[in-house]
């Protein structure tokens, strides 16, 4: 028998200490590097669609419809824009969605393994670095880390039933397909995760021989709930931009980070370089290399940048791959320590080490901030010994500790590996690890349990 989390006062303590850490790092940024300092260059996609939509009932940018971002973050933004004070409101309401990750993260070490784990592994992710750092920035990972932690949460109480796992749970399948189509329509990378939980349900109750009624209810609840959100944001772009997608956003970064970091490789020359040329940021730019779009919807033009960004990498698969690869190992082992600096303001907001490391590879980019920047590393260092001693005790947990269900274990590793593929490209930073943490804690808990029980 599994306790009830939620009568265990240990996680509660570890929660509110985990959102006494985030606000009081808001509030050291603020003093030391000015309000400012919470925004990302990426804020703005956010917060003028949610302005828009606040002020005009549409969700639109410059007065068109908007269909980059996804609507999810940016009806977080309207709290604290209702009241004029969107930095102050939001970080706060971060800060309580970080709190409630983390005795998700308690749910689902409890759910895998039990109590012991299930503290420990809360006790980390309340100290983990990045879940800490985008708390306090104007930045859609939290929601996304906290609606996907819940949902994978529900689905390894469905997984984790040895009989029917869908009896007698019926609200939890249904709580389950709201928070991976609410993760989607955060960030579209969970899209791919909607649709296969949608579907893996309903073919596994075909496979069941209960009685129709009994099996399909709760299945139809968690395909419906976890799809049809997503299907009806494509209807809506499709008729007000003749756009079929979730989010242009896609599109976007397969024109300029991927398909433009491929050809940067392919012609030598480096990748800020050829995004400029694109016109990465400067629609006239890209107009002017492309006259006849002039004319076209931004749906059109969103679909066409897709396309393209799709044949400049099958043009050059393997360099592509390779790109890809690096992405990835960026994301794993990155420990974040420079965006700490920036959120301080002891380092620059834009420009910096990315395309750096594009060009020329992770060991001359250390080398150069080993020359260069010395407090950079020292930085770097002390978070990747934290970064180490999870990966070391998620290891320890995978090898050694016995899961309560191997099936609800499996889909953990599978959503996590999932996340990590999905990482990689040109674009990849340690802020892409933030939704993988969480599952990382939850097996980090395991083995640092195991490891005091030996």
């Amino acid at each position: 028998m599994i306790p009830d989390m939620t009568r265990d006062r240990v996680v509660w303590t570890i929660a509110a200490a985990a959102l006494i850490v985030r606000i009081t790092l808001a509030a050291a940024a603020v003093t030391t590097a000015g309000v400012e300092t919470l925004h990302a260059p990426d804020t703005s996609g956010y917060l003028e669609p949610a302005s828009e939509l606040l002020s005009d009932g549409t969700y639109t940018r410059a007065g068109k419809p908007e269909i980059v971002r996804t609507p999810g973050y940016s009806l977080l933004l309207i709290p604290g824009l209702m009241v004029d004070r969107v930095e102050g409101v939001t970080i706060f309401l971060q800060a309580m969605l970080a709190g409630l990750t983390v005795i998700a993260v308690y749910g689902l070490a409890l759910e895998l393994y039990h109590r012991r784990a299930a503290v420990a592994a809360a006790a980390i992710y309340a100290l983990e670095p990045l879940s800490v750092l985008y708390a306090s920035k104007l930045l859609s990972e939290t929601l996304f880390t906290a609606c996907l932690t819940w949902a994978l949460l529900l689905l390894t109480r469905l997984a984790g039933r040895r009989d029917d796992p869908f009896q007698p749970l019926v609200a939890t399948a249904a709580g389950a397909g709201l928070l991976l189509s609410g993760a989607a329509m955060v960030k579209p990378v969970a899209y791919p995760v909607a649709l296969v939980v949608g579907l893996s349900g309903a073919w596994f109750a075909m496979r069941r021989s209960a009685p129709p009624r009994t099996r399909w209810r709760p299945v139809l609840l968690l395909t419906v709930t976890a799809i049809v959100p997503l299907l009806a944001w494509q209807g809506r772009n499709a008729v007000v931009a003749d756009y079929g997608g979730l989010s242009a956003i896609v599109d976007v970064n397969g024109y300029f980070y991927q398909g433009a970091a491929t050809e940067a490789a392919a012609m030598g020359i480096p990748f800020y370089e050829r995004q400029a040329t694109l016109g990465y940021r400067d629609l006239e730019v890209y107009l002017e290399a492309n006259p006849e779009q002039r004319s076209w919807s931004p749906g059109r033009r969103f679909q066409f940048m897709g396309r393209e960004g799709l044949a400049r990498i099958f043009e050059h698969p393997l360099t592509y791959l390779g790109i890809h690869a690096r992405g990835m190992a960026r994301v794993a082992v990155d420990p974040g320590g420079v965006e700490y600096l920036r959120l301080l303001g002891a380092y620059p907001t834009h420009g910096g080490l990315l395309g750096r490391v594009v060009d020329e590879g992770l060991w001359a980019t250390l080398g150069f901030v080993l020359q260069e920047r010395p407090g950079l590393l020292l930085t770097e260092v002390l978070f990747g010994a934290f970064l180490v001693a999870v990966y070391l005790l998620t290891m320890r947990g995978v090898i050694i500790a016995e899961p309560r269900s191997r099936r609800a274990w499996a889909v953990c590793l599978l959503l996590a590996g999932y996340l990590w593929f999905a990482t990689g490209g040109p674009q990849s930073l340690s802020r892409f690890r933030h939704p993988i943490m969480p599952i990382m804690c939850a097996l980090a808990g395991a083995g640092l349990a195991t490891r005091k029980e030996s």
